[in-house]
Order: C-alpha cells, then sequence, then structure tokens
C-alpha cells in the first residue's frame, strides 16, 4: 500500500475532489460540533445527492443536526455553492483563486 500522497494523487487521476466538510456552528443543535468529514468527492457528485449516500454527509452529522432539517446546502468561505453545479466544477471554480488542497465547504439545512 502507497503513501496518502500516493493515494490522493490516484484518486485524482481516477476523478475525485478532496474535501473538508463541517457542519456550520449555527446548524449545530448539540453541546459540541461534531469533528468535520474529510472525504474523495467523484468530480461528477452533486453535492445534495452525495450527502444523502451511504456512509455520506447524513449519517455522519445526524446526531448533531436540529430536528426536522434535512434539506442541505454548502457554502464556501459563506459563498453559497450552486446545486447544479458538479463537485468537478465547483472545484475547479474555487481553485482559480484559492491554492488549497483540499476545499472546506459548510453544510447548512436553514433556509
Amino acid at each position: 500500500m502507497g503513501s496518502a500522497e500516493e493515494r490522493l494523487q490516484s484518486e485524482l487521476w481516477r476523478g475525485a475532489v478532496p474535501v473538508e466538510v463541517h457542519l456550520a456552528l449555527d446548524e449545530v443543535a448539540d453541546t459540541i460540533a461534531p469533528p468535520p468529514m474529510f472525504a474523495l468527492v467523484p468530480r461528477g457528485a452533486y453535492l445534495p445527492l452525495w450527502h444523502n449516500a451511504p456512509g455520506g454527509l447524513r449519517e455522519h452529522f445526524a446526531g448533531s443536526l436540529p430536528p426536522g432539517r434535512t434539506d442541505p446546502w454548502f457554502d464556501y468561505e459563506g459563498l453559497p455553492l450552486r446545486w447544479q453545479l458538479t463537485a468537478g466544477l465547483l472545484h475547479d471554480l474555487l481553485t482559480l483563486t484559492h491554492t488549497a488542497a483540499a476545499h472546506t465547504a459548510a453544510v447548512r439545512t436553514d433556509g
């Protein structure tokens, strides 16, 4: 098995985008915010659909979400991310001005 860097390079070539997703602080319904989720998201995935995938964000943040809030939306540094754009396209658009290896997005469920 290769190093973490080699695995990341392999996933990037396969078409995955590294992301860090955390629950927005104003969405936390617990005394302690849950840890962020680090994932390699397929470039062709839509974030709201990826959210519902088995082992995805819904399961990761289930215990910390306010009751009745299920429909997510995402932002990056306060900029709402368009739900109809794929993760790969969002990554490409965001890397035009940022050079981070992984992007940090917040998931929100409020209107």
